[in-house]
């Protein structure tokens, strides 16, 4: 059967009070039966906790309504939610960054299956070649995340989920034309078998563009076109007890047509080439205490996609993330563990060369009386290789209405 398988693949207010338990129910109109809801998950948080239970502000993006938008990119999709601020230069593929509750744009964190992907020279993250491809679902944690995932985390996170596979082996291919010569062109196939799942998609988007300058007189008055090469894909592996293992790999390349200094009409063109791997792995030492190990690679570099300069910048992290999560009773979660990153920059074109080392030390509690008075705390102490040591810490509390899902929220935090 396996063969066969393989053969298919291509915080609010501090407030305490009693109230009576409830559940939440849905009614199934065919049958009349009553069923529990699936609770929603969210990843970025280190709790694990459901969008109900989570005391601060957050938006969960669904593959549901990342396909009915429509849009072929994060940064499309991500222009409808509230409090996100997406500014892009010039056509399709130009630089496109994220402003969070009005801080800058290297203080928003970005994700991608929990691997940190900002640039290290830059620091922001380049949202104009990341499409919505094989992706499952965004968690938007909007606020100072600072003692969870460091520094750069002060103005919010944003973790792009990849798809997992479910059910038999199921193909597609999809063929896309639009305005200015735009075709994209994608391929996938996903499923699970057993213990195995797995989730593969390539795509290709081709485009003319449209010319950044306006009016002649200042030349360079060609079309900006645009290519996108985009692969992703995820394999777990259900080991045996409850332990999961997963492979996750990301790769894209595109290439910009940008104006030169000149600004006459001769091409150039910007090439901007990104990779990331991670291997997540989760397992329950006991029923109360699970561990999870994830290391992960990033790699991008920009540069001149005709080879005619040495203008080169290269950003590379390696990550080993160990958490232990602890469930001493029902209402109280205990997080703690450490993160170990080794950040490098490069540009060739200056000769600029140099690498970062940070340990981070972080310590995460959560009291939650069934999903109605939520009360986090916690702290993270970072041992840096260029910087003096620091140490952050944040404190909230929540109050949820369960007859209107309204919440009552306040939290102090450092960052």
């Amino acid at each position: 059967m396996k063969r066969m398988f393989w053969k298919q693949i291509f915080t609010g207010f501090l407030v305490m009070g009693w109230i009576m338990p409830a559940d939440l129910h849905a009614e199934d109109p065919a049958s009349g039966n009553i069923e529990n809801l699936k609770p929603m998950v969210i990843n970025s948080t280190r709790y694990f906790e459901t969008l109900e239970g989570y005391a601060g502000s957050a938006t969960v993006i669904t593959r549901e309504e990342i396909e009915k938008s429509g849009k072929p990119t994060v940064a499309e999709l991500l222009r409808n939610y509230t409090s996100l601020e997406v500014v892009q230069t010039g056509p399709r593929g130009g630089s496109t960054t994220v402003f969070m509750r009005g801080a800058n744009d290297d203080n928003t964190l970005v994700l991608i299956d929990g691997v940190q992907v900002n640039s290290n020279t830059l620091g922001s993250y380049n949202f104009a070649n990341t499409t919505t491809d094989n992706v499952e679902r965004i968690e938007i944690l909007r606020g100072p995340q600072s003692t969870v995932w460091g520094a750069d985390a002060v103005g919010g996170v944003i973790n792009i989920i990849t798809k997992k596979g479910k059910g038999g082996p199921s193909h597609f291919v999809s063929f896309e034309g639009g305005s200015f010569s735009t075709f994209t062109e994608t391929a996938g196939s996903s499923g699970s078998k057993d213990n195995l799942d797995y989730s593969l998609s390539v795509s290709r988007t081709d485009s003319d563009g449209f010319s950044s300058v306006s009016g002649e007189r200042f030349g360079a008055t060609e079309d900006d076109g645009y290519q996108n090469l985009t692969l992703s894909g995820r394999m777990g592996y259900q080991l045996p007890g409850d332990g999961k293992i997963d492979l996750i790999g990301h790769y894209f390349k595109a290439d910009l047509d940008i104006d030169n200094f000149q600004a006459d009409n001769t091409p150039r063109q910007d090439r901007d080439e990104s990779f990331n791997l991670s291997l997540p792995i989760s397992k329950s030492i006991f029923p109360w205490w699970n561990v999870r190990f994830l290391p992960s690679y990033f790699y991008d570099v920009v540069k001149d996609a005709q080879a005619t300069s040495e203008s080169r910048i290269y950003n590379r992290n390696v990550t080993l993330d160990l958490q232990n999560s602890l469930y001493p009773t029902d209402y109280l979660t205990v997080v703690f563990g450490m993160e170990y990153q080794k950040l490098g920059g490069q540009n060739v074109l200056n000769g600029f060369d140099h690498d970062t080392h940070n340990n981070g030390y972080f310590l995460q509690t959560r009291f939650d009386y069934n999903n109605r008075i939520i009360l986090n705390g916690g702290f993270r102490h970072d041992v840096n290789s260029e910087y003096e040591d620091s140490t952050t810490y944040k404190f909230e509390g929540a109050y949820r209405f369960l007859t209107t899902g309204s919440k009552i929220h306040a939290a102090y935090a450092t960052g």
